[in-house]
């Protein structure tokens, strides 16, 4: 079932623009496109008084910015931004059209995670553990009430947003969007012993490293060097120590992304 979405068009009336510093491109962006947007009568402010947040620089702001300032997002990226909602060549068509005529809300679920109970920063795209030592790690996976056991590189917690990346590539199933789904995709899976698992958004998961396997074929646990960590949609990062529990759940919050409203 999808997420819905606020379809009601709103006025666009204030937004906050934010980019990559270290990119001066972006920077001299910025000043362009406040002066297009003052001159549209939309005001320009701090992203805690803004309407909407105006990403620009491509996925990584947007990613980067996503917990920080909990609005909806306008991004603006590269021809190989996958998340973002236009293309530098083409802002002043899609701000313009914004400033005019207003926009919507398209809702994507997100992703939660606990470490031992910490709760870690949102994903909008997955959730990783992978090795950091060329071995592979044994892995224990609780989904409601089925366990499962396997051997890998790692394992990926993808969104339906995330699903046409990182997911993808390792044998993932491309997922609608909107979709109020996730799914569980091992990285290199010895002997294909896990194949893509798609799970309805309420579904809890546990995940911890599988010693019922040291167990059952009699091999030391302290002999299996295993160094995982946890990341974050590529921006957060935390080692994963044996005998850490790491729970994964769909986030309360919805990533809210402005659509803009076209008149033909």
């Amino acid at each position: 079932m999808p997420i819905l979405e606020k379809r009601t068009p709103m006025k666009l009336e204030s937004a906050a623009i934010l980019c990559n510093p270290k990119k001066p491109s972006a920077r001299a962006l910025v000043r362009e496109i406040r002066r297009f947007l003052e001159e549209r009568g939309v005001d320009v402010r701090r992203p805690a008084q803004a309407q909407i947040i105006i990403a620009i620089s491509g996925d990584g702001t947007l990613l980067y910015n996503k917990n920080r300032h909990l609005k909806p997002f306008f991004a603006i990226g590269s021809k190989t931004s996958k998340l973002c909602q236009t293309r530098i060549e083409r802002w002043r068509k899609d701000l313009g059209a914004l400033a005019m005529n207003g926009f919507s809300l398209e809702r994507r679920l997100m992703l939660s995670a606990e470490l031992d109970g910490e709760r870690l920063p949102d994903a909008l795209n997955e959730v990783v553990i992978r090795n950091r030592q060329h071995r592979l790690m044994h892995i224990q996976i609780r989904a409601g009430k089925r366990i499962h056991r396997f051997r890998a590189d790692g394992v990926i917690f993808s969104t339906a947003t995330g699903s046409g990346a990182y997911a993808y590539s390792c044998g993932g199933r491309k997922m609608p969007p909107r979709s109020n789904r996730y799914q569980i995709v091992a990285i290199a899976p010895h002997l294909r012993q896990f194949r893509p698992t798609l799970l309805d958004g309420g579904m809890r998961c546990v995940v911890q490293e599988d010693f019922g396997y040291h167990r059952r074929t009699g091999k030391d646990a302290q002999s299996i060097q295993s160094k995982p960590d946890v990341v974050v949609d590529g921006q957060f990062q935390k080692p994963l120590r044996k005998g850490h529990v790491l729970k994964i759940y769909k986030s309360a919050r919805a990533m809210e992304f402005v659509k803009v409203k076209r008149k033909d």
